[in-house]
């Protein structure tokens, strides 16, 4: 408020400076409208106002260039008269605006003209909700809406702790249209509507007297009627004839009939002796005992004071005469298809729309819950690094590892198995290079992390109840059969029509308990899946609201809230400076901080009640990591063991490539090499055998020298072990000279 207040005076002051510093020669007039049923007081005392409001407010502006030229038209309580006299205003005289009409009937024609004609319509009397200001763009309600007195028909309710109510209304647009307001407003202090009854408003006498007496035979003794004055007056004064207003029954009228009680025929209240009702409350001030006093002045056909719609036709003129130099100062959304008429500020917030929507506690009956805490994307990418880190290991460690080497089978066994059981560090296979543990050691921190991160986000889904948005996917809403709701008179309505939602499924809401009711009781009970409205709006419901409701889905965005001045107005400029000077310090955030609350407790318990998966994002760099040094680890053992082999291997391709071999033999060759055995020096097999061969040669022998070195014992072993080596099974096999030579013998020579 401290900023609106603040823009309106900037506003007010800078126009009466900028009109004080002209200095006309002349005048220009501005030809209004005004359409009223002359032929009623609530029409007469209405013009009477109106012409105050002109005289008052040129009187306090002399230096204002134009000048408002009223033009009276009688609808003669007709609505084809009155669309008939806005015609003719439109047509023939092409007035700027038209005030009026008063009933809700003849504004909703007036209306529709006036947005054909692009004339606003000012009307300060028309409260149904037949009357759109979505359907007719060009309409202005000066006045508040039958369905704001819902609420406070509840209260009256739920102070008397009655439960069964039946609403008695006059069959019409302007009578129904209260009912889905009330309705809601009933249900929500636990009061029911079991019945309810439509009077005609050209009803007999017979007829609304047939509809009392079976209001008789029901249980319910509590009534709410909203009709027009003139058929309420008939209802009641029939219903007392009946016996029906007195003891053991409760009327409660709405301001449709309470509005009219100070004049004079308007009502017979001598038959309506203990009918409570709503009005619009006046606070007593000084303007308004002044106001009365020069309205009093006004010759006149009949002794009253002015009525509430008195007050609000001189309000609403006054406003007409003012919209030349004033602004809308207020909650006014910047659009493309607005700024061909108007001039708007810089927005002083920014804005967009947005879908809330109920949350509901998840369920954890779910075999696959396991499986959620990770994202199909992480799981993936985990999986491909388990493979990808087995393999540099079995690359690194086949050659010098006899664990990882054997049959093909063996060897995809053994490294998989290796790879998987880091999962739980359960590893036994010994490596032998610096490479592959460096690996193993990076992967094993991976692994570590990862798997921490997944039992926290298991135990979370499984031990803390989940509470997740209803829907998050306005695609899915359109598709299916759900209602959703928006703000009464917002451009959102137009904005979900696009999206495809048909007006059957469309809802229109005014306030937050609204929003809150609606959404409680879903589509199936009456209410709506899902609101959508401009985010200022949700954050003040919000506020309030925060643990059973969220926003979901994504924010279409609109360009802020702004003032909107007449084109070309020279105060654009410097209001929007004021803004900007607003915006850029503390004072906006104080603002919002006071209007809409501290919104910290409710993210951070918004945060706390969902738990979302895990995704590969979160642990990109961990991965980046580790394929990094796998990646190294693998170049430099490649590198290394090519200068090592080089010979062997340039041998081993070119022999291939000698014999006519192609590509792939060459590449066969090279693979036959990498995967003969490289033993290490000193260990196994290859140690033995070389002992073994010295000893044979004399190089080696076991136990103290004599002057026969090798004993015919050792040259036996010697000779069974190589004849075992080269297939043989016994001394008996070698010919007798190579047998005689071993011993150190001459070989017997023949005669």
């Amino acid at each position: 408020m401290t900023l609106f207040c603040f823009l309106f005076v900037l506003d007010y002051e800078s126009t009466r400076a900028y009109a004080a510093a002209q200095t006309p020669s002349a005048t220009v007039d501005v030809p209004v409208g005004v359409i009223l049923d002359l032929q009623t007081q609530p029409g007469k005392k209405s013009l009477i106002s109106i012409q105050m409001a002109i005289e008052d407010f040129y009187a306090s502006r002399p230096n204002f260039t134009t000048r408002v030229v009223l033009h009276v038209r009688d609808s003669k309580q007709n609505a084809v008269e009155a669309a008939s006299a806005a015609v003719d205003l439109m047509k023939n005289t092409k007035v700027a605006a038209i005030i009026g009409p008063v009933t809700s009937e003849e504004a909703e024609f007036v209306a529709i003209l006036g947005s054909k004609t692009q004339t606003p319509v000012i009307s300060y009397s028309a409260s149904s909700a037949s009357v759109s200001v979505i359907a007719t763009p060009y309409f202005v309600r000066a006045t508040i809406k039958d369905s704001d007195q819902s609420p406070l028909l509840a209260a009256i309710v739920k102070y008397y702790g009655w439960h069964d109510i039946i609403p008695v209304y006059e069959d019409s647009a302007y009578g129904s249209g209260i009912l889905p307001s009330l309705i809601d407003a009933l249900q929500s202090v636990d009061a029911r509507v079991p019945y309810r009854t439509a009077i005609a408003p050209f009803a007999t006498d017979d007829h609304i007297i047939a509809s009392l007496y079976h209001l008789k035979t029901l249980s319910s003794r509590v009534f709410v009627v909203h009709m027009t004055p003139s058929l309420a007056s008939r209802f009641f004064r029939l219903a007392a004839s009946t016996g029906m207003v007195a003891e053991g029954y409760a009327w409660i009228a709405t301001d449709s009939i309470t509005n009219v009680v100070d004049m004079d025929g308007a009502l017979d209240l001598s038959v309506m002796q203990g009918v409570i009702g709503v009005m619009p409350h006046v606070p007593k001030s000084p303007e308004l005992e002044q106001f009365t006093a020069r309205w009093m002045e006004n010759p006149r056909e009949y002794e009253a004071k002015p009525s509430i719609f008195s007050l609000w036709a001189y309000d609403a003129t006054q406003a007409v005469a003012l919209a030349n130099f004033d602004a809308v100062v207020g909650d006014t959304t910047i659009l493309s298809n607005r700024t061909g008429f108007v001039d708007f500020t810089l927005p002083y917030t920014d804005s967009g729309v947005a879908m809330l929507v109920p949350m509901e506690p998840g369920t954890n009956r779910n075999y696959w819950i396991f499986l959620k805490p990770l994202t199909t994307d992480l799981w993936l990418g985990t999986l491909t690094f388990f493979f990808f880190t087995g393999l540099v290991v079995w690359a690194i460690e086949h050659r010098i590892n006899p664990e990882f080497r054997g049959r093909p089978s063996d060897q995809i066994g053994t490294t998989l198995f290796f790879v998987f059981s880091t999962l739980v560090f359960s590893h036994r296979e010994k490596l032998e290079s610096n490479l592959s543990r460096l690996v193993v050691v990076i992967w094993v921190f991976v692994v570590l992390i990862i798997t921490s991160s997944y039992t926290a986000s298991l135990t979370s889904m499984l031990t803390v109840q989940q509470l997740q948005p209803v829907t998050v996917n306005i695609e899915q809403l359109v598709k299916s059969t759900a209602r959703v709701g928006y703000q009464d008179g917002s451009f959102v309505y137009k904005m979900l029509q696009k999206f495809g939602f048909t007006n059957e499924r469309l809802q229109n809401y005014s306030t937050p308990e609204q929003y809150k009711d609606a959404m409680l009781n879903g589509s199936s009970r009456g209410g709506v899946d899902a609101i959508f409205d401009e985010i200022p709006y949700l954050k003040l419901f919000m506020s309030k609201y925060c643990s059973k409701f969220t926003m979901a889905g994504r924010i279409y965005k609109t360009d802020g809230f702004g003032f909107v001045f007449p084109r070309d107005s020279p105060l654009v400029p410097d209001v929007s400076r004021a803004i900007l000077n607003v915006t850029e310090g503390d004072i906006m955030m104080e603002i919002e901080r006071k209007w809409f609350g501290d919104q910290k407790p409710c993210l951070s318990q918004s945060e706390g009640v969902s738990s979302t998966s895990l995704n590969f994002s979160n642990f990109g760099g961990l991965f980046l990591i580790t394929g990094t040094v796998s990646v190294f680890a693998l170049l430099i053992y490649i590198l290394v063991f090519l200068r090592k082999e080089w010979d062997d291997v340039r041998a081993a391709t070119l022999d291939a490539g000698d014999r006519g071999g192609s590509f792939w033999d060459k590449a066969a060759a090279l693979a036959k090499h990498y995967d003969s055995i490289k033993d290490k020096r000193g260990s196994g097999t290859a140690r033995g055998n070389m002992e073994q061969e010295l000893s044979c040669n004399g190089i080696i022998s076991e136990g103290p020298q004599t002057p026969i070195s090798i004993s015919e014992m050792s040259a036996l072993n010697c000779v069974s072990q190589q004849t075992v080596a080269s297939g043989r099974t016994s001394t008996e096999e070698m010919p007798t000279e190579q047998f005689i030579e071993l011993r150190g013998l001459e070989p017997r020579r023949g005669n």
